[in-house]
C-alpha cells in the first residue's frame, strides 16, 4: 500500500468501536444522546465573540461571580468540587456529581441571578447550529435525546426542512402521547429549553425531581434504554449528564441489554473504558479532533459494519435458510442502512452480469427489492431489460410488482412482446412472459380499485 493511499484511509476505520457504530447507524433502532460538546463552538447570543461554554468552565466562571457572597464552608467546598484548590496540567477533573453539587451550592446564593447568568452563557446566536447537529439528522435516527438547553437541533432541522418538535421532560401528557404513538424522529429535551420559561434542570434537587418524581419521563427513558441502541455525542467523561445517565442504565438493568457507542476525544482515554464496555455495553470511539466527528459519521453511513456485511454475504448464499435470515435482517434496517446495503449490492450488478453468474444476479435482484424496491426500481428495471437469463428477470419482476404504476405499462408491453418471441435462457416454459402478462392485468386493476 502506498503512503498516500495509507494516509487516505480514515484512522478510525479499523477500530472495532467504529465498526459497531456502522451497524448501529444502519439499524432502525438508533437514538442519539447529545451533550454540551456539540454546541461548544457556537457563538453566544449575548456576546458573539465568545462561544457557548461547557459545564466545568461555566461553573468556574459562575463561582468567580458568586465567590465573595459565599460563606467560608461553601466557598471551600466549591473550590474542592471544581478542583480549583489545586492546579497543574495533571489535576484530576471534577466528576459529574461534583459539578452538579457545585451548581447547587452556587445557585442557592441567588437563584434568579444564577439562572439569568446561566441562560445568558448557554444561549446560542439566533439560528445557529453546528455541523454535528446537521450530521446527526443525516444518520436518520429514531430519535434524539438531548441534555442541552439551546436550539441547535431545532435550527439544524429547520435548515434541513425536517420537522422536529421538542418534547419536554415535564410535559407528561405529551410524553404519554409519544409513548402511545411514536413519531420518528422524536426529540426529547431532557433538561428543559431556553425557549421556555420553565425552570431548567441544573441542580441536585432538580435532577432528583426529574428522575424520581416524574414517572412518565422515567418510563420514556426506560423505553429508550430497553428498545434502542444509543450513540452518545458531545459528552466528556466527567460530564454530569453522561455520568448520571449511565448511572440510570446501571440502576435499571445492571448489565447491558444492547450495544451502544460513545464518541470521546482521545485525550480522555482511561481505564474507565473497560467498565463502560463491560458493565453498560458502551463502546468508546475516540477521535483525534472533535471536527472529525461529522467525517466519521458520514463515513459510517457508507460502510457496512460486520453484521450487515455478514448478511449481505448470506443474501447470496446457496443456503435458503441463510438467505431467508438475511432478508429478515434487511427488514430491520433503517433508512441509512437501506441506502448503504443497496449501494453495496448495486456495485456488484455489472460484475455478476459480465461473468454470467445468474444465480447470484437473481438473488441480488431479490435482495435489492426486499431492502427498498422503490429506491432500487431503476436498477431492477435495468436487470429486466438487460437480462440474458430468466432467473434474474423473474426475481426482479417479483419484487418490482409493489412499485410498478400505470406509467410502466408501456414498458411491460414492450418486454412482453420481446420475451414472448425470444424467451430468455433457462425459460423453457416462458415464465417471464407469463408473469409480464399477469402484471399487465394486475397493475391497471390495482390503480382502478
Amino acid at each position: 500500500m502506498s503512503a498516500s493511499l495509507h494516509l487516505s484511509v480514515p484512522y478510525w476505520r479499523s477500530d472495532p468501536s467504529f465498526q459497531c457504530l456502522c451497524d448501529l447507524v444502519a439499524g432502525d433502532k438508533l437514538v442519539c444522546i447529545t451533550g454540551a460538546g456539540i454546541s461548544s463552538r457556537l457563538a453566544q447570543k449575548a456576546d458573539p465573540s465568545k462561544t457557548v461554554p461547557q459545564w466545568p468552565g461555566l461553573l468556574e466562571a459562575l463561582f468567580r461571580t458568586f465567590e465573595e457572597r459565599l460563606g467560608d464552608a461553601d466557598r471551600d467546598d466549591c473550590l474542592r468540587l471544581l478542583r480549583l484548590d489545586r492546579g497543574g496540567p495533571g489535576k484530576e477533573p471534577p466528576s459529574g456529581r461534583d459539578l452538579i453539587l457545585a451548581a447547587s451550592i452556587l445557585r442557592a446564593v441567588s437563584p434568579a441571578e444564577f439562572d439569568t447568568a446561566f441562560r445568558t452563557a448557554v444561549t446560542n446566536a439566533d439560528g445557529s447550529f453546528s455541523e454535528n447537529h446537521s450530521v446527526l439528522l443525516e444518520v436518520k435516527p429514531a430519535g434524539i435525546l438531548t441534555f442541552n438547553y439551546d436550539s441547535g437541533h431545532e435550527n439544524a432541522a429547520r435548515a434541513s426542512g425536517i420537522p422536529l418538535e421538542p418534547l419536554m421532560a415535564g410535559d407528561e401528557a405529551a410524553l404519554r402521547q409519544a409513548l402511545a404513538q411514536p413519531r420518528r424522529p422524536f426529540y426529547l429535551k431532557a433538561h428543559g429549553s431556553l425557549d421556555s420559561t420553565s425552570e431548567l434542570v441544573l441542580t441536585e434537587e432538580s435532577y432528583r425531581q426529574l428522575l424520581v418524581k416524574s414517572p412518565v419521563y422515567r418510563g420514556f427513558v426506560q423505553n429508550i434504554l430497553t428498545n434502542f441502541d444509543l450513540l452518545f455525542v458531545g459528552f466528556r467523561i466527567n460530564d454530569p449528564d453522561f455520568d448520571l445517565f449511565i448511572d440510570s442504565i446501571a440502576n435499571q438493568f445492571g448489565s447491558p441489554l444492547r450495544e451502544h457507542v460513545a464518541v470521546f476525544h482521545e485525550r480522555e482515554r482511561t481505564v474507565n473504558d473497560i467498565a463502560l464496555r463491560r458493565r453498560y455495553g458502551i463502546r468508546i470511539c475516540y477521535v483525534k479532533d472533535f471536527a472529525d466527528i461529522p467525517k466519521m459519521l458520514r463515513h459510517a453511513l457508507k460502510v457496512p459494519g460486520p453484521k450487515l456485511s455478514e448478511y449481505l454475504t448470506m443474501a447470496l448464499s446457496r443456503s435458503r435458510e441463510e438467505r431467508d435470515a438475511a432478508h429478515r435482517h434487511f427488514g430491520r434496517l433503517g433508512e441509512a442502512g437501506r441506502v448503504c446495503a443497496s449501494n453495496v449490492l448495486r456495485e456488484r450488478v455489472d460484475e455478476f452480469s459480465a461473468s454470467g453468474k445468474h444465480f447470484d444476479l437473481s438473488e441480488l435482484a431479490y435482495s435489492l427489492g426486499i431492502i427498498d424496491p422503490r429506491a432500487n426500481k431503476d436498477i431492477l428495471m435495468h436487470l429486466v431489460a438487460s437480462a440474458q437469463h430468466a432467473d434474474p428477470a423473474g426475481r426482479a419482476l417479483t419484487v418490482l410488482r409493489s412499485v410498478l404504476t400505470v406509467s410502466d405499462v408501456p414498458q411491460l408491453q414492450t418486454w412482453l412482446e420481446r420475451y414472448s418471441s425470444n424467451p430468455l435462457l433457462g425459460d423453457g416454459s416462458n415464465r417471464v412472459a407469463k408473469y409480464l402478462d399477469y402484471l399487465l392485468t394486475y397493475i391497471p386493476a390495482k390503480f382502478r380499485s
